[in-house]
């Protein structure tokens, strides 16, 4: 690497080419940081057309499913609502919901943080264990009803 050195000669504390290099790559590297940073917040204020807050305040998603953690891992559907998502999706009690989204479920709490985030009107891919045949299956997420588990 060659380095020059800038300033007058003899003065102490001159600057080398390098040593602007590195300042330069470190100012270009924060305002790449800080371009991103803006970006991401137009994009949570503008991207969904309402606010942050107000998305913060939207129902819970819901599949319409009681369900159950397994010791063997994945969620056993207990009972299915009648009209609700599950149903529609074509889920019985005593299915094995094993992914959401290719994402693993491995417990009945993984359907919910699987979910979070999502709003009604999404459509997931649920993947079944039904006896010894497994499927996916698309299913539309809805509003949690008040009083519904």
């Amino acid at each position: 690497m060659r380095r020059e050195r800038l300033g007058a000669p003899g003065a102490s504390g001159t600057t080398t080419v390098t040593h602007r290099r590195t300042h330069l790559a470190v100012a270009i590297a924060a305002a790449v940081v800080l371009v991103a940073a803006g970006a991401y917040g137009l994009a949570v204020a503008f991207g969904s057309g309402s606010s942050g807050s107000a998305t913060a305040t939207r129902p819970p998603t819901w599949i319409g499913a009681q369900m159950e953690s397994l010791p063997v891992g994945g969620a056993v559907i207990v009972t299915v609502l009648s009209g609700g998502p599950a149903q529609g999706a074509g889920l019985e009690p005593g299915d094995v919901i094993t992914t959401i989204n290719n994402r693993p479920v491995n417990r009945a709490a993984d359907v919910n943080s699987a979910l979070a985030g999502m709003h009604a009107g999404q459509q997931v891919e649920i993947g079944i264990s039904r006896g010894s045949t497994l499927f996916t299956t698309p299913l539309t997420l809805a509003s949690r009803p008040p009083g519904h588990p």
